[in-house]
């Protein structure tokens, strides 16, 4: 058996259970029991002993079939993992899954599970948009021939890549040699991808020949013709267009990408029937798109400039009121809200423009005011940056300083979203590169540690040290058993001998040097905990030291940019200052954990190596002469069952000592197999290592590139949009001016009716009263005016 068994400690109490089952159970001394009572428990015994030659075979199976670095067994369940990554999304982990297995030559060519994991390695490249790799893949699959499995789909997905990535000679060069000649069956599948790639490499009327080759039972049918009319648009060709955008739209919906085709055609017959001012029927086109649609924002919102065209200022408002209150923090929020007031002039609803107006001057000059402090902030354009970039939606945006659609709006910008892209595809090969170091220094530890260093290996290790393990038991209880029988079996004064052999086993299971190997083994078990605990914090520090190495290289380039004014200089230098000592602290702390965890995983080992072994062979020559012993007395039994009886035992005994000899046999080809791999990937390490340090630095290069851009592109976003949020402001004043001089005018013209009618009266009674007065006598002079007064 392998020489270093760490659950070796198990040993005692694995057989103290049998000793116990003997100790309290039904076949103690002074029982006498059948011969049939004794066959049972052999056969009970016999069915473990199967299991143990099924498991080592098992492991033997693993060992000796095998081509790489993993066994079969573990080659199998690696798929099936594998697979399941797959099918849940997660396109990374399964993309490492299956290169591991199409690497590593577990899987010997021909086996069905190879050509599967080609094809699976080649899907997750591609959907993760590592198009490199996936080229290498698919061209691995085409040059195995026809006779893979996946052949017809590594073409065709060759073909989408190379018009993906614009190679045009080799999509070619490949369409020639297997779709134009027939080796390669061109399937509706096929041809959607063929004519995709001829509308990526600008070859409008081939596409639109390959497209139009799908028949319309095929699921690809309205995909084809939604991208034929795309190609129309680009032609100007707008009434075919829109026929097939119909034809599109009119798809029966069964997938979750039948309902995306049908929900875009549909907005772009809207925008079709809009520009070609058919306003009706767009009004109608954008109003098919339901309300739980991706699309429905965009929908509702063209929708209302429709109406708008048309002069349907009321629909036109209800569509806006509509949109504020299904999207409150949208890009077309900001917008909206002012042409809501614009609305409201033009339905001569003075009251609610005016309110609508100073909503937004309230609203969006605090906005206003924070976009410009944030624009001429030294570091805030690239802490939001960084923000935008962390958030996986813009949905999940909760913030005081600037509202969702405000930041919705700065993400929108074409120039901020192309950074944001980059950056994220930097934050991916950062993750890739942290990864990659992370894995080397977990490698680099555990080939520093001995022989156990591959997983495979260690599994192998730990199922022949199970089964060492199961060989004593079985071997203790055979021994029991026997002990039983011939209590049973022998006359009285033959008894003492019997539990003296019995004394003797139970001595070995409980032994002082059983409980040192288990106190080691225990030992061993806590300072490598500890050990690994320290390594995942210095895993997390190590990172926080290249992210502050990489701020500080940031900073220091920022510093010497002359578009800086001395006070946000000095905010950049004080900043840099922090991030320096922090820097300096992490690399300490660094340097203290990975000493702490390369001592105590020293500790670790040497524990390990007292506790390996410790009485295994002791024990085992013990059994050897426990079995001797009891056979001697086996002539004194004169039962007619003795032949049967003793025969089994032997026969179970010589199995259990071939498990135990193959497992030594199973051992010691894998330590040399080990040795042999082990040097291999030492190799493939030391060139890893190499790979991964130029990775790093050309990161660092390129991070450092995007950062400064990202700062510019950002900065220059904010001043847009600070821009379009003074504009707006500007507007919703001058809409209030409006609303108030529309007032003042309507008042004045008011007054002035209401003075000329007044006029027209008084010219009236004064003719009327003039009549009257030509009838009554003159004023009587020097009375007093009261007098005068009440006679008037």
């Amino acid at each position: 058996m392998p020489p270093r068994n760490p659950l070796r400690g198990l040993l005692p109490r694995a057989l103290s259970v049998g000793a116990l089952f003997v100790l309290c159970g039904p076949f103690g001394e002074g029982t006498a029991f059948a011969a049939d009572a004794t066959g049972d428990r052999l056969d009970r015994l016999e069915a473990q002993v199967v299991s143990a030659e099924t498991a080592l075979a098992t492991v033997k199976a693993d060992v000796t079939d095998r081509a790489g670095f993993l066994g079969a067994e573990e080659a199998r369940k690696r798929f099936e993992d594998g697979v399941y990554l797959y099918l849940v999304g997660d396109y990374d982990l399964a993309a490492k899954t299956f290169f591991t297995l199409v690497e590593s030559g577990a899987l010997a060519p021909g086996d069905v599970l190879l050509s599967d994991s080609e094809h699976y390695l080649g899907e997750c490249l591609f959907e993760l948009g590592n198009y490199a790799l996936a080229e290498e893949a698919f061209q691995d699959i085409i040059d195995a021939g026809p006779s893979h499995t996946f052949f017809r789909d590594g073409v065709r997905r060759q073909l989408e890549l190379y018009g993906l990535t614009g190679q045009g000679k080799k999509f070619y060069a490949l369409y020639d040699r297997y779709i134009v000649t027939g080796r390669v069956e061109p399937t509706d599948l096929v041809k959607y991808t063929v004519g995709k790639s001829f509308y990526r490499q600008e070859e409008m009327v081939r596409a639109k020949s390959m497209l139009g080759e799908i028949p319309s039972t095929s699921m690809y049918y309205g995909r084809a013709h939604y991208l034929i009319g795309t190609i129309l648009v680009r032609e100007g060709s707008y009434d075919d267009a829109m026929d097939e955008f119909e034809k599109a739209s009119a798809i029966s919906v069964e997938t979750p990408e039948d309902r995306e085709v049908v929900d875009l055609a549909n907005l772009a017959l809207g925008r079709l029937a809009y520009e070609t001012a058919d306003l009706v029927a767009s009004a109608e086109f954008y109003q098919r798109i339901d309300r739980n649609s991706r699309y429905f924002a965009d929908a509702l919102y063209e929708v209302g400039w429709t109406f708008i065209k048309q002069g349907d200022y009321q629909q036109a408002l209800q569509s806006v009121e509509i949109f504020l209150l299904a999207y409150p923090e949208h890009r077309y929020t900001a917008q909206l809200k002012l042409l809501q007031g614009h609305l409201n002039m033009k339905e001569a609803e003075y009251e609610s423009a005016l309110v609508n107006y100073e909503g937004v001057v309230e609203e969006y000059t605090p906005v206003h005011d924070a976009i410009r402090a944030i624009e001429h902030d030294a570091m805030k354009p690239m802490e939001w940056f960084g923000t935008i970039v962390e958030l996986e939606s813009l949905d999940r945006y909760y913030g005081s300083d600037i509202p969702g659609y405000a930041v919705e709006m700065l993400a929108a910008d074409p120039e901020v979203a192309r950074a944001v892209d980059v950056q994220r595809d930097l934050n991916h090969q950062k993750a890739e590169i942290e990864a990659s170091e992370q894995l080397i220094v977990e490698l680099k530890t555990a080939f520093a540690g001995g022989d156990d260093a591959i997983s495979s290996f260690q599994e192998g290790r730990r199922e022949l040290t199970r089964l060492d393990l199961e060989v004593l038991r079985l071997k203790g209880e055979l021994l029991q058993i026997e002990e039983a029988w011939l209590l049973a079996s022998l006359p009285e004064n033959l008894h003492a001998d019997v539990r003296a052999l019995r004394s003797e086993r139970e001595e070995l299971i409980t032994g002082d040097g059983s409980r040192a190997r288990e106190d080691a083994s225990a030992l061993a078990s806590e300072y490598q905990k500890k050990a690994d605990r320290i390594q995942q914090d210095a895993a997390k520090v190590a990172i926080q030291v290249e992210e502050l190495a990489s701020q500080s290289t940031q900073l220091r380039s920022k510093i010497g940019s002359a578009d800086l004014t001395e006070e946000q200089r000095k905010d950049v230098g004080a900043r840099l200052s922090e991030v320096d000592a922090d820097l300096d602290h992490a690399r300490s702390e660094l340097d203290g954990l990975t000493k702490q965890r390369d001592e105590l995983e020293t500790l670790a080992r040497e524990q390990r190596d007292a506790a390996a072994d410790a009485g295994s062979s002791v024990m085992k020559a013990g059994y050897d002469k426990l079995h001797g012993d009891l056979a001697s007395l086996r002539r004194h039994v004169t039962g007619s069952d003795r032949t049967v009886v003793t025969s089994r035992i032997d026969g179970i005994w010589r199995r259990l000592d071939s498990v135990d000899t193959t497992g030594d046999s199973i051992g010691a080809r894998m330590g040399s197999l080990e040795q042999t791999e082990l040097s291999t990937l030492r190799r493939r390490l030391d060139e890893e290592t190499n790979n991964v340090a130029d990775q790093r630095r050309e990161y660092s290069s390129r991070a450092i590139t995007a950062n400064t851009l990202a700062d510019e592109v950002t900065r220059d976003g904010f001043t847009t949009l600070g821009d379009e949020f003074a504009t707006s402001v500007l507007k919703a004043d001058k809409g209030i001016v409006d609303v108030y001089w529309v007032r003042k005018v309507s008042v004045s013209d008011e007054r002035k009716a209401l003075g000329k009618e007044q006029e027209a009266l008084l010219r009236e009674l004064d003719g009327r009263f003039r009549l009257i007065r030509q009838g009554l006598p003159e004023p009587t002079k020097n009375l007093p005016a009261s007098e005068q007064s009440d006679e008037g």
